[in-house]
């Protein structure tokens, strides 16, 4: 994947965060199929051309939103870990935080919206190659803060 360089400028890196951040919200919403030159560009307030200047194609932004939702999804799952108590608990108990961790971990959206976005994820990263790399990535985040929570669980 070509990297473009252009937004080096802290006006070109506001664009260039502006655009990645509207295409992630766009992933979330509607899938691959939502995330396109036009919709990116109105959803970031910023003009159409400002799409092709900052990214290499399409596929470059559809990897860094990729990338900016499973980091958005970290960090949230993150803050939620780090504020479960240390303390033995059953495995039970251990299992059901997990699952209210793993599965209703996104604010402000439906849990079945959240879960239909990240399965789609799941599957066009295991058919893209470009985004296996990414999707790795967040599976071993995930898989980090599943370690700390048997950890805190006393497990």
């Amino acid at each position: 994947m070509l990297e473009v360089t252009a937004a080096v400028t802290p006006k070109g890196e506001r664009r260039r965060c502006a655009l990645v951040s509207a295409a992630a919200d766009l992933l979330c919403e509607g899938g691959f199929d939502a995330v396109r030159h036009r919709a990116v560009a109105r959803r970031a307030g910023l003009p159409l051309a400002s799409t092709t200047y900052y990214f290499s194609s399409l596929d470059d932004l559809i990897a860094k939103a990729v990338e900016h939702v499973g980091e958005r999804e970290t960090e949230q799952l993150r803050a939620r870990v780090a504020m479960l108590p240390r303390r033995r608990r059953g495995a039970e108990s251990t299992a059901a935080i997990l699952v209210d961790l793993l599965v209703d971990d996104a604010v402000g959206q439906r849990v079945s919206e959240r879960l239909i976005s990240r399965y789609e994820r799941y599957i066009a990263c295991a058919r893209q190659p470009m985004l296996r790399d990414i999707q790795r990535q967040i599976l071993r985040q995930r898989t980090d803060a599943v370690i700390e929570v048997i950890e805190r669980s006393g497990r």
